[in-house]
C-alpha cells in the first residue's frame, strides 16, 4: 500500500470519521500493521512536538474542509466545518465573521497544528482583513465531557479602518448537525442559552472578550490591529458558573496544555526516528485517532466506532484497535480495552456485544494474546485466562454439539450461507488464538498446541491438554 493512500485515507477518515457509517479505526489499524515498525523505531524520551510558530501548514485537500476535536475517553466530540461551525451532536453553534458587512470570500481551509494533534486552524479572508478561527478542547473534571474553546482573530493587514463583527449563534435544528450524539435529547421546545449572571442557570456557551463576558462582537480595526473574541462551548449544557471558571483559563494556555498533552500521549509510546517525516506524520496521526476512538464507560475503557454518532463498541474492530495500541506501544490502554471486554462475556462463556455476531469470542481471545503479552505478560492474568477458558470450552461444546448431529457442515454453530467454510475459519480463529497461555509457553521455551481445527495437536495432545498446560504455567 502507498503510502500517500495511507495519508488521504487518513484524512478522509479524520474529516468523516465514519458519519457515513464505518468504523474509523478499522483502517487505522490496518495502517499501524504494514507500518515499517522495525526500522529507526525509538523509545519515547519527551515531547518530540516542534513550537506551534515552526509547524508546517497541513492544509485539507478535500471539499468540505472539517476536522474533529476529540480526547481519548470523552463520551462526546467536537466536529468543525468551514466557513464556522462546530457541532457537539445536540446543537450546533455558528460562528460568522464580517467585514464591512461582507462574510469571507470563500470557505477556508482547516487545518491541524501537527499530526495527530486535534488542535485545529481555520483561515479565511475579506478584502485586506484576514480571520483566523483556532479551536482546542479543554478536558476538566467537573464536566461530564471536555468543552471547546473557540478563539476568533480578525487582523487588518489593509491601510485603512474597516468594521469587522463576529459573533455566534446557536442552531438546535438537527437537519444543521454534522451528527447526531447517540444521548442527545430531543431538541424539540427547548433553545440553547448563553450564559447569564445566574449561577446555577444551565448555559450552552459562553462569550468573551478580553476575559470579560461579553455579547458584543463588532470592532473599528485599524491598520495593523488584531481583535480578538472567545467562545466557550460544552458538550453538554453546563452552569453558567462552571463556564466562566473554566474560561479563567485562556485560551492560549489551553492551546499550549492541549499540544503538551497530545505530545505527552504520542510519546508515551514507539516514535520513529527515520527521514520519511510523511510516515511519521501518518504514524502519528493513526495512533491519536485510535486513542482518540475510545470511552469511558461505567468504569471500563471500550474501544467505539469513531466519536461521534457510531459510539457502538464492536467486538472485532475493538480487537484490532486494542491490538494496534499494543503494536504501538500504548499497552496500558490496550490491555484496559481488553480487560473492558470482559463486560460482554456471557454467563456461558462466549463474547458478544451485538446480537448475531458470532466471531466476537474468537476475536476476544485473539486480543487476549497480542495484548496481554506484549511486550511481556501482564502483571495480574487470573481474570483473562479464567475468561479465555471459559469462551474455550463453550466453543469446544458448541463444536461437539453440532458434530453429533452428524450434519454436512463443519459444526461449531448453526449452518449459515457457506456454512462449513464460515465453521472452519471460526473454529481456527478459536483455536489457533485458544487462550493467550499459549503464547506465554512458547515464551518459556515450550511448544503449545499449533491450534489446527481439530482437536489435537502434531504432539498428540488434545486441545483442551495443552490449554490446560498452558494456564497452570501462566497461574
Amino acid at each position: 500500500m502507498q503510502l500517500g493512500r495511507w495519508w488521504q485515507a487518513h484524512h478522509r477518515i479524520r474529516n468523516g470519521w465514519g458519519t457515513r457509517g464505518g468504523p474509523a479505526h478499522t483502517f487505522l489499524a490496518m495502517m499501524l500493521a504494514f507500518l515499517p515498525l522495525s526500522a529507526g523505531v525509538s523509545a519515547a524520551s519527551g515531547s518530540r512536538l516542534p513550537p506551534p510558530q515552526s509547524l508546517p501548514s497541513q492544509r485539507e485537500p478535500f471539499t468540505p474542509s472539517t476536522a474533529a476535536l476529540y480526547e481519548p475517553g470523552a463520551s462526546r466530540s467536537f466536529f468543525l466545518r468551514a466557513p464556522g461551525d462546530i457541532d457537539n451532536g445536540e446543537w450546533s453553534t455558528v460562528i460568522s465573521m464580517t467585514s464591512d458587512g461582507l462574510p469571507p470570500s470563500a470557505p477556508g481551509s482547516i487545518r491541524y497544528v501537527s499530526p495527530g494533534v486535534p488542535l485545529a486552524l481555520l483561515d479565511q479572508g475579506v478584502g485586506g482583513v484576514r480571520f483566523q478561527l483556532s479551536a482546542v478542547l479543554m478536558p476538566d473534571s467537573a464536566l461530564a465531557a471536555p468543552a471547546a474553546s473557540i478563539q476568533v482573530s480578525a487582523s487588518n493587514f489593509d491601510n485603512r479602518t474597516h468594521l469587522v463583527r463576529i459573533g455566534a449563534s446557536f442552531d438546535p435544528n438537527r437537519s444543521r448537525l454534522g451528527f447526531a450524539a447517540p444521548d442527545a435529547r430531543s431538541n424539540t421546545g427547548w433553545s440553547p442559552q448563553w450564559a447569564t449572571d445566574d449561577p446555577r442557570a444551565l448555559a450552552h456557551g459562553l462569550r468573551q472578550q478580553g476575559g470579560s463576558d461579553t455579547s458584543a462582537g463588532t470592532f473599528q480595526l485599524a491598520p495593523g490591529k488584531t481583535a480578538r473574541l472567545r467562545f466557550l462551548i460544552p458538550a453538554y449544557a453546563e452552569s453558567s458558573e462552571a463556564l466562566r471558571r473554566i474560561a479563567r483559563q485562556s485560551h492560549e494556555v489551553a492551546t499550549q496544555r492541549a499540544i503538551q498533552r497530545w505530545a505527552a500521549a504520542l510519546d508515551s509510546g514507539l516514535t520513529l526516528d527515520i527521514p520519511d517525516s510523511q510516515t511519521v506524520a501518518a504514524f502519528r496521526s493513526s495512533v491519536s485517532v485510535l486513542l482518540g476512538c475510545t470511552q469511558l464507560r461505567n468504569g471500563h475503557t471500550v474501544p467505539i466506532g469513531n466519536p461521534f454518532q457510531y459510539r457502538d463498541v464492536w467486538l472485532r474492530d475493538g480487537s484490532r484497535c486494542a491490538s494496534s495500541l499494543a503494536v504501538a506501544g500504548h499497552t496500558d490502554i490496550a490491555r484496559r480495552i481488553v480487560r473492558g471486554f470482559l463486560a460482554y462475556k456471557w454467563p456461558q462463556g462466549p463474547f458478544m456485544s451485538q446480537r448475531g455476531q458470532l466471531d466476537g469470542t474468537g476475536h476476544v481471545l485473539w486480543a487476549m494474546g497480542q495484548v496481554c503479552l506484549r511486550p511481556g505478560p501482564a502483571a495480574d492474568l487470573r481474570a483473562i485466562t479464567d475468561a479465555g477458558l471459559a469462551a474455550w470450552r463453550w466453543s469446544e461444546s458448541e463444536r461437539t454439539a453440532t458434530q453429533l448431529l452428524g450434519m454436512k457442515f463443519g459444526g461449531l454453530l448453526p449452518p449459515l450461507r457457506a456454512a462449513r467454510q464460515r465453521a472452519a475459519e471460526w473454529g481456527r480463529i478459536d483455536c489457533r488464538s485458544g487462550c493467550m497461555g499459549h503464547r506465554r509457553v512458547r515464551g518459556l521455551g515450550k511448544t503449545p498446541c499449533s491450534g489446527r481445527q481439530a482437536s489435537s495437536c502434531p504432539r498428540g495432545r488434545s486441545v483442551s491438554r495443552c490449554l490446560s498446560d498452558a494456564l497452570r504455567t501462566c497461574a
